[in-house]
């Protein structure tokens, strides 16, 4: 989640960032109810703590004159109207709160001035290489797939439904070498640490890395209120929740494969064909912490060229647009030429949570000194909930994931 004082201080920063989006419409009402409860609840909490002060006052004086054989029924009285007066405002101070962290969930990371504004046509290529190659006679990836007997789709959807695949023969041989290949790629080449990783996560976990609430349509859901996971990132990003880092060990770089479940719920009728946007796929993620002077801050940005595969192909790296649904960013997308489909479609990204709603809500803190007179290390830490006292970040971390079947 923002940090509240952007609401305070510049909510038109905030309106901007939305309208680059292409959101105002749908965000700005909920920026106006938020900054609404934000004022009512700072209200609320000076009447409470005043309220308090008075009944601790009246205490002490019923005290007094107990001690003194005086009277203090009035006192008494008084003191027990505060109480029940503080008991109700603390009940709708918690309902604010409440409904504040809600609103607050549903508001997106500001796209920096990288981020260009427009659709997926205003994107602006970084950088390229390979010439894209002649789609004359040229198969869609799921005619070739069949006719070597490497991918069978109609059996995925008997056995399971439409969007589920099954690999046959060298296709399941190749979707487990490119597993290996990319994990022994960043472990050895980019010292990454491997990590295996529940598939399984909890809703905390959705929530510190953005897909919950909104997306909680798109997600799979368990028993005992857990979800199959999008991708690794969520499990990679929780791993130092709520933990305190020496500045020491950073930067932190951990590498997973897994298997990723997602609905598409908000998809329907888009790439329904071949491996595209399918609702079962098998990646490998990275995912790198530091600080933001760190130098592995753009190390875990997976790059075809470095990596040596998919050879003669055409590659593009380019910042994306202000996709309404991505909660994290500067992000940049590498894409690949796919002849039989005659397009550039992605093949992997690269995003970054820089002092984002994605960083505050994982919450990690990084010890970076000693405070002076401090029996402890000063921490900064990354979460600013509703609830709490708003702090700084100083959590920077880069999330790059790639579809391994596709």
């Amino acid at each position: 989640m923002h940090d509240l004082r952007l609401l305070r201080e510049n909510v038109a920063a905030l309106r901007d960032g939305m309208r680059r989006r292409g959101k105002l419409d749908t965000l700005g009402p909920i920026i106006d109810r938020a900054d609404a409860v934000d004022r009512e609840r700072r209200q609320l909490l000076q009447r409470i703590e005043e309220r308090q002060a008075e009944r601790n006052a009246a205490s002490q004086e019923v005290a007094r004159r107990k001690r003194a054989g005086a009277a203090a029924d009035e006192l008494i009285a008084q003191t027990r109207a505060l109480g029940s007066d503080i008991a109700a405002d603390q009940s709708r101070y918690d309902e604010l709160a409440a409904e504040l962290e809600r609103l607050w969930y549903e508001l997106p990371n500001l796209p920096l001035a990288d981020v260009p504004e427009g659709g997926e046509s205003a994107n602006a290529i970084v950088r390229s290489w390979g010439t894209p190659r002649e789609t004359a006679g040229v198969l869609p990836h799921w005619d070739i797939g069949a006719q070597l007997g490497i991918l069978d789709l109609p059996r995925g959807a008997k056995i399971t439904g439409s969007g589920f695949v099954v690999m046959r023969g060298l296709g399941a041989r190749l979707v487990r070498a490119l597993m290996s290949y990319m994990l022994d790629l960043h472990t050895r080449e980019h010292g990454y640490e491997e990590v295996w990783v529940p598939f399984l996560v909890n809703r905390q976990s959705m929530t510190a890395t953005g897909q919950l609430p909104k997306f909680e349509e798109d997600a799979y859901v368990a028993t005992d209120d857990l979800f199959l996971i999008p991708t690794a990132e969520v499990p990679i990003t929780n791993l130092y929740r709520d933990e305190v880092l020496d500045a020491a060990e950073l930067p932190k770089a951990m590498t997973a494969y897994s298997a990723c479940f997602r609905r598409e719920a908000g998809a329907h009728g888009k790439d329904t064909r071949g491996l595209i946007r399918v609702h079962e796929s098998t990646r490998w993620s990275s995912s790198a912490t530091a600080r933001r002077s760190g130098r592995r801050q753009n190390s875990s940005c997976w790059s075809p060229r470095r990596s040596g595969c998919c050879k003669g192909s055409d590659f593009r790296i380019a910042w994306c647009c202000s996709p309404p649904g991505i909660p994290v960013f500067p992000r940049q997308r590498r894409t690949i030429w796919r002849c039989g489909r005659r397009v550039s479609a992605p093949g992997s990204r690269c995003r970054r949570a820089r002092a984002s709603p994605t960083s505050r809500r994982a919450a990690p803190a990084f010890a970076i000194g000693r405070a002076p007179g401090k029996s402890r290390d000063w921490c900064i830490r990354s979460m600013a909930p509703a609830s709490r006292s708003p702090a700084r970040s100083s959590r920077c971390s880069n999330t790059t994931s790639a579809r391994m079947a596709s």
